[in-house]
């Protein structure tokens, strides 16, 4: 099937209203400014080595659309419109879905995640977009937490457009953060006084190959 060209596409769901927030727990005195600084050095600096994580974290799903993109058996399935051979194929890989412009489908869609796609641009049935999820849970604060190489007391969390905590890398967290990007800030959270920094994840610019 080598009249199949290979385009690269991320996608963003949901996403640009999720920031990240990284979540420290200070000192009893967080409102002593030399303590507040020293925790918001190492704040900013675990938040940058969080987003790194997770930009390998998109990177590795790209990879897999890409390679599964790249496998002539999936580009000949698809043509078939095969659904027995793609669902065969795709035992290994449970965060990936094919779509066709004609409806037909292969894989289920994830709630809450971001998805990064290659596109298999083809005529008539040969057009397909192989799609690679990434749930956005407390899975994957836990990995990147691990990734990041953060501090026993530190903590990722999503939260939503209002700061409502929607997942945690440890334990049940309940209440708000401050969700505009950049923000750092000191909050009570689950009876604990916590610095907060946050930082909004957006979308890559696509990339075509």
């Amino acid at each position: 099937m080598g009249s199949f060209k290979l385009k690269l596409v991320t996608a963003l769901l949901a996403l640009s209203l999720l920031p990240l927030a990284v979540a420290y727990s200070t000192f009893s005195n967080a409102a002593d400014r030399s303590v507040t600084a020293g925790v918001d050095g190492q704040l900013e600096a675990g938040l940058r080595a969080t987003l790194a994580a997770f930009a390998a974290e998109q990177q590795e799903a790209k990879q897999e659309a890409t390679a599964l993109a790249n496998d002539t058996r999936v580009q000949a399935a698809v043509g078939r419109r095969d659904r027995r051979v793609l669902e065969r194929l795709l035992r290994g890989h449970p965060r990936i879905r094919i779509e066709t412009p004609t409806g037909f489908s292969v894989g289920r869609a994830t709630a809450r995640a971001t998805e990064t796609s290659a596109s298999l641009v083809g005529e008539g049935p040969r057009a397909a977009t192989i799609i690679a999820s990434t749930r956005l849970d407390g899975e994957l604060l836990r990995r990147l937490h691990q990734r990041a190489g953060l501090r026993g007391i530190d903590e990722l969390a999503l939260v939503d457009r209002s700061g409502a905590v929607l997942a945690v890398s440890r334990g049940v967290a309940r209440g708000r953060l401050p969700s505009e990007h950049g923000s750092v800030a000191t909050v009570v959270l689950a009876g604990r006084s916590v610095r907060v920094a946050a930082a909004r994840i957006v979308a890559e610019e696509p990339t075509t190959l």
